[in-house]
């Protein structure tokens, strides 16, 4: 996703922290990650005609083009548990971060790469990271850095 799809995620996509659902990981079982709406479901929702129509702008602004210093907004309203209508969700597990060649923050928090590269900065890419108190965009994250990819469910 790119860095507008993923706004949308964090700040319309009732992100739930869940620390019962299991998740596998090189043969050994894990708990803790997120839940997050799909983006079918936010844009139904918001009044939108589909998914794609979220990849061009977050509350009519395109982040992929913001200037340098540009604030970008944050979700600190996390709820916990798993969503009582789960097939609106879908789960990302909290696998940590691999920096300096160190696997730091595994089983309590996610970073995931966006696709919308840091305009200013050509060593950072943005990055959704999340824990269970909080689901935002970063762009603090150096590419050499060991973050996880995904798709768009």
């Amino acid at each position: 996703p790119n860095i507008n799809e993923c706004l949308w995620y964090t700040m319309k996509g009732k992100p739930y922290w869940d620390n019962t659902t299991l998740w596998a990981m090189k043969g050994h079982l894990y708990n803790c990650g997120m839940w997050f709406k799909k983006l079918g479901v936010i844009a139904q929702e918001n009044g939108k005609p589909d998914a794609a129509a979220l990849k061009d702008s977050y509350n009519n602004r395109d982040y992929r083009s913001m200037g340098f210093g540009a604030s970008l907004p944050e979700n600190n309203s996390i709820s916990t548990g798993v969503p009582d209508e789960i097939e609106k969700y879908f789960f990302l597990p909290a696998m940590g971060v691999f920096t300096d060649g160190r696997l730091s923050s595994f089983g309590t928090a996610g970073f995931y790469w966006l696709s919308t590269a840091d305009r200013y900065i050509r060593s950072r890419a943005h990055n959704l990271y999340f824990t269970s108190d909080k689901a935002i965009v970063s762009n603090i994250r150096n590419r050499k850095s060991g973050c996880y990819l995904w798709k768009v469910e």
